[in-house]
């Protein structure tokens, strides 16, 4: 893989573990990206890795709000309701 592509792959790894709150695994994977950009004098990526890790300390990336699951509705209990009852109907005495 070129090493653009390389660094674009770590760069947006980078964002998915910030914003499901792997701040610890962002930093690494920016970090390797970071290392690898100088080595290969990518100065345009080796810049945009080290803004994402400064607000990623400034808490700049948004977190995933994880949510609660909501209650059944109704319909999906009536159905329930009804597949149980047909079930027993169904089954030979």
């Amino acid at each position: 893989m070129p090493p653009s592509m390389s660094i674009d792959y770590r760069y947006k790894t980078g964002l998915g573990l910030a914003r499901f709150g792997q701040v610890a695994r962002a930093r690494e994977v920016w970090g390797e990206g970071m290392r690898l950009a100088e080595a290969h004098r990518l100065n345009e990526w080796y810049f945009r890795l080290e803004r994402a890790s400064l607000e990623l300390e400034q808490s700049a990336i948004p977190q995933i709000d994880r949510a609660e699951p909501k209650a059944a509705p109704a319909v999906i209990a009536d159905l329930a309701a009804g597949l149980s009852a047909y079930a027993e109907e169904a089954m030979p005495a």
